[in-house]
């Protein structure tokens, strides 16, 4: 009976049929909806219709897992919404997965993950895809960016996709939010002095706004949308960093590095599973001041906030971070991006470079 839905229609339906309003209870729904999303079982046809996006029983669980998000104390994540119950969740296999990204799927660690439904690997698998054909990063400026409030990923040029190299880099940019880390990579390589179309940018950002919930997560509440998307967009980029280094791309993985503990980790796999890689970190700082400016202005554009509280804790954690991973790396550098338009390297330390030249040669960033 739903295979005429109109998607602009299908999230109103469900929550005006459901009865359930943002202040009711709505015990009885909850327990369907709950069993529905968390379960993955299908509804109606499978059938793709023209005109939508998605498979008609995926934008249906989609629904029913938002509806269910709001009722109070219901606020779930999408990893949450849409989680597979699994009989031994100890019992790891590769049946549990779609066979594009099985082995991707196998490294991760499910004690922190989901396993997702096989409806949302499918939407997943399709993201990896794209990510990884997508063309290299363009240098051009963009008013709209330098504040970092387009991801650098949205600025593609028309060259061919990055191929596999000899000697791969595998960059961690760190930097809390508003520090400018999209606009700092963007300079550099267009001073050339780093070769950011031989890059694959994997930005998590870039990932939350390919989830079908994000815009609606940014209208009812902008200072959650991130946390609730948070998790499986790390998820999905822990995929395309094993799938990118599987094909030997130079990566850069935008993040923070906020959680020292879990990366040093991860760059020891790394060097255990793909030796030839070398691995350095991009550091970019601003002051609080100029942070918390871009932050607004960022939300503004995006529609997507960070809690003032939140922000300012990782002011203080990254820097901390960061000194704790810089000697697990092979190249580290600190760049300064101020208000003023001045870009400054501070630091810059390594036996090798994945740069061109030395970042001490960084010119003021054009205004």
């Amino acid at each position: 009976m739903f295979r005429g839905c109109v998607p602009s229609l299908l999230f109103r339906s469900v929550i005006v049929n459901s009865g359930i309003s943002p202040g009711s209870s709505g015990a009885p729904f909850s327990v369907r909806a709950q069993s529905l999303a968390t379960r993955g079982r299908p509804f109606g046809s499978c059938r793709v219709l023209p005109h939508i996006k998605y498979p008609v029983p995926y934008l249906l669980q989609s629904a029913v897992s938002f509806a269910m998000s709001l009722i109070p104390s219901r606020s779930l994540t999408t990893a949450e919404m849409h989680a597979a119950e699994i009989p031994h969740p100890t019992s790891i296999s590769k049946d549990l997965f779609t066979p594009q990204y099985a082995d991707a799927r196998l490294t991760v660690d499910y004690t922190y993950h989901s396993v997702y439904t096989r409806d949302r690997q499918l939407l997943q698998d399709d993201i990896i895809t794209k990510t990884l054909s997508s063309p290299p990063m363009s240098c051009s400026p963009n008013r709209n960016n330098e504040d970092e409030t387009v991801s650098v990923a949205a600025a593609q040029s028309t060259e061919e996709v990055p191929h596999c190299v000899s000697s791969p880099w595998i960059i961690f940019t760190a930097g809390v939010m508003g520090s400018g880390k999209s606009h700092v990579l963007r300079h550099l390589s267009c001073s050339k002095l780093f070769p950011l179309d031989s890059y694959v940018l994997l930005d998590p950002d870039h990932i939350k706004d390919k989830l079908p919930e994000m815009e609606l997560f940014k209208r009812t509440d902008s200072m959650t949308a991130g946390h609730r998307t948070h998790r499986e967009s790390g998820y999905i980029i822990e995929l395309l960093t094993w799938e990118a280094m599987k094909q030997s791309r130079n990566i850069i993985v935008d993040g923070s590095l906020k959680d020292w503990e879990w990366h040093a980790d991860h760059f020891q796999r790394i060097r255990k599973d793909f030796p030839l890689y070398k691995l350095g970190i991009l550091h970019v700082e601003a002051s609080e001041e100029d942070v918390i400016a871009r932050v607004s202005k960022r939300a503004k554009c995006t529609g997507r906030g960070i809690p003032l509280s939140i922000l300012r804790h990782s002011i203080d954690q990254v820097p901390q971070s960061v000194m704790r991973l810089r000697p697990l790396v092979d190249w580290y550098a600190r760049i300064l991006n101020s208000s003023a338009k001045r870009i400054v390297c501070l630091d810059e330390i390594g036996s090798y470079t994945p740069c061109q030249s030395s970042l001490s040669q960084i010119k003021d960033s054009p205004s």
